[in-house]
């Protein structure tokens, strides 16, 4: 005998499908921003490793890339964090 282990989706618009299912205890909204988080923290490492060598011309631009990286994983960590509460008003842990 099967179960369906998907938790109801709350019908809530601003949840929408962010608590659709969980693994591990993330929704699939966490899994997509923490993987987000990764891929951006991977990129900026090898910029990080590429101003270590660049001349002043390529650190400039690296800089400049760099900070936009920056930017975009506050962007996406405020993302993760917005699945997660959306996660836990679903599960009916939080009322705000």
């Amino acid at each position: 005998m099967m179960r369906d282990r998907r938790l109801p989706i709350a019908a809530d618009h601003r949840t929408s499908a962010a608590c659709g299912t969980v693994h591990a205890g993330l929704s699939d909204a966490e899994v997509v921003h923490t993987a987000r988080l990764r891929d951006l923290s991977a990129r900026a490492r090898e910029l990080r490793r590429a101003l270590e060598t660049a001349d002043d011309d390529a650190r400039t631009r690296l800089a400049a890339e760099l900070d936009d990286l920056r930017r975009q994983r506050a962007t996406a960590a405020a993302e993760r964090e917005r699945a997660y509460r959306d996660k836990m008003r679903a599960l009916g842990h939080l009322e705000d």
